[in-house]
């Protein structure tokens, strides 16, 4: 679109609202729905967890989705959401409780419409004050937790959390990917197989991030994706569905490639870039 519209959420006017941390796209059989993370605000009680924003033919219209009637537990869940992530019908988050203030992660199977949040263990999460659930994925079998500078991961019908891989005490963890689990920091993108052992730095990525010499714009992206490529390197393009299925992949030279994207579900996808001097992926949001 050529022009933005905000959604709102708990604000009743356009201006300043919640502060958002991801959004997910789910299609239902009626509806385009965006679930919205939030970053709860200690001071004015708002931004609770996640709301759920129908598209209707006059925009868009979001409500509270964890409130009592959508919980197992039967109760308002107030926290602080960091990350969503989809599988199939079924959606993960993971984030901050915000009364004893440690890791939390739920689920919620999008398919089935008398289901409600259900929580995962915190059995084997750090339950420390002030540790924080960053970023969630999920792989074979398998769901991964980012927790601080340290990754957990349960396997299908487990009991608790396991810890798979501790990266060094401050360390900045941004998102996690399957494919195999891909782990983005702020000091680089890393690799890991299995559940638990070494970690391998995948190549570096300045080529990319510091020099600027390739740009994806834009995001979300509703008709075509922009692949803008400067330097004297070809690089090869891959996208991905969180499912890991491949999408589309093709080879560029320097200049500027679209991806046309309209035939594709809304939703999360991942783009991948990779040359002889480093790779990088992106969460990309496709529109319809």
């Amino acid at each position: 679109g050529s022009t933005w519209d905000q959604i709102l959420i708990e604000a009743s006017i356009d201006g300043e609202d919640i502060n958002v941390r991801d959004i997910a796209f789910y299609l239902d059989s009626i509806d385009t729905v965006a679930y919205i993370a939030a970053m709860y605000d200690t001071t004015f009680k708002q931004g609770m967890s996640v709301y759920r924003a129908v598209k209707t033919s006059g925009g868009w219209v979001a409500a509270q989705d964890m409130d009592a009637a959508n919980t197992t537990v039967g109760y308002q869940i107030t926290a602080t959401i960091r990350d969503l992530s989809l599988s199939g019908d079924t959606l993960y988050i993971c984030g901050t409780d915000a009364g004893n203030n440690h890791p939390i992660a739920y689920l919620r199977d999008l398919g089935d419409s008398t289901a409600k949040w259900d929580v995962m263990t915190t059995l084997g999460f750090p339950f420390i004050q002030g540790k924080k659930g960053r970023a969630i994925t999920v792989g074979i079998d398998t769901v991964y937790c980012a927790v601080d500078n340290e990754i957990y991961y349960i396997e299908t019908g487990g009991s608790a959390w396991q810890m798979g891989y501790m990266y060094p005490q401050g360390t900045e963890i941004n998102f996690l990917y399957y494919d195999e689990l891909l782990v983005g920091t702020g000091t680089g993108l890393y690799g890991h197989t299995g559940t638990g052992g070494t970690v391998t730095k995948v190549e570096d990525a300045s080529w990319v991030l510091e020099k600027g010499y390739v740009k994806v714009y834009p995001n979300p992206v509703y008709d075509n994706l922009f692949i803008e490529n400067t330097s004297d390197e070809d690089i090869l393009v891959s996208v991905y569905d969180l499912s890991g299925r491949t999408i589309k992949r093709f080879k560029m030279s320097t200049g500027t490639k679209a991806f046309n994207a309209s035939h594709l579900a809304t939703g999360q996808y991942i783009i991948h870039l990779n040359s002889i001097k480093g790779s990088w992926s992106q969460k990309l949001m496709f529109v319809k």
